[in-house]
């Protein structure tokens, strides 16, 4: 069976005292089966922003937008080396 991922851009409602928030999203999964939601994302104020990464559907959130697909990406040693 093999294994595909979709590379994407999300865009999500801005919270308080930001202007945009958008995300990197890969989600991970193989012919239509369970995926494995990856969110990728800066966090924290203007000036101090830090790497976070979320294990989470971004269409579960109420901030969830819209997506952007940008690529899909074959195979396992592929979609490791994107994680």
């Amino acid at each position: 069976m093999a294994t595909i991922s979709r590379l994407s851009v999300v865009i999500y409602t801005p919270g308080l005292g930001s202007m945009a928030h958008w995300a990197i999203y890969l989600r991970i999964g193989a012919d239509g089966t369970d995926f494995q939601h990856m969110i990728y994302q800066a966090v924290g104020e203007a000036g101090e922003l830090e790497f976070n990464v979320l294990e989470a559907d971004p269409k579960a959130s109420a901030r969830f937008k819209s997506e952007v697909e940008v690529s899909y990406i074959y195979g396992k040693d592929s979609i490791k080396e994107v994680q």
